[in-house]
C-alpha cells in the first residue's frame, strides 16, 4: 500500500522539528501574554496615568524622554512584530512546504521583522536625543 503525502511528511519529520513546533507554539502564547501586558501598559500610560490630562504631542515627547517609556514602546514594537510574523509563519507552515521553501520563508520573515523593528525604533530615536538611523 502506498503512503499518503501526510503520512510521508509525518514519518519524515524529525524529533528536532517536532521540538521546534512546540517551541513555536509556546512562543506564540508567551508573545500573546507579553502583547497584552505591554499594550495594557501603553494604554494606561497614555490614557489613565494622569487623570484629566489631554493627549498631546508635547506630553508624549516628554514621556519618551524617560527610559522606562521608551523600553515599553520598544518592547511593544518587538512583541507585535514577533507575534504577527510568527503567526504568519504558522499559517504558511500549514501548507507543508519543502524544507528548502520553509527555510526561505523563515529568512524572509526574519528580514521583514528586523526591518520593521528598526523602522519602529527609528521613530523613537529623536525623542531620546539621537538622530534617526534613516529618513524618508
Amino acid at each position: 500500500m502506498e503512503a499518503t503525502a501526510t503520512e510521508e511528511h509525518l514519518t519524515s519529520t524529525t524529533v528536532t522539528e517536532v521540538g521546534r513546533g512546540n517551541l513555536v507554539w509556546l512562543m506564540q502564547r508567551v508573545s500573546a501574554a507579553l502583547l497584552l501586558f505591554f499594550l495594557g501598559a501603553h494604554f494606561w500610560v497614555l490614557h489613565f496615568a494622569v487623570a484629566g490630562e489631554k493627549l498631546t504631542f508635547q506630553g508624549v515627547a516628554e514621556r519618551l524622554r524617560t527610559p522606562l517609556f521608551v523600553f515599553i514602546d520598544l518592547a511593544l514594537v518587538a512583541v507585535v512584530v514577533f507575534h504577527g510574523l510568527n503567526g504568519l509563519l504558522v499559517v504558511v507552515t500549514d501548507f507543508n512546504l519543502s524544507r528548502g521553501a520553509r527555510t526561505v520563508v523563515v529568512w524572509l520573515l526574519w528580514i521583514v521583522g528586523v526591518v520593521t523593528f528598526l523602522y519602529g525604533a527609528n521613530a523613537l530615536l529623536p525623542f531620546m536625543g539621537y538622530s534617526p538611523l534613516f529618513t524618508r
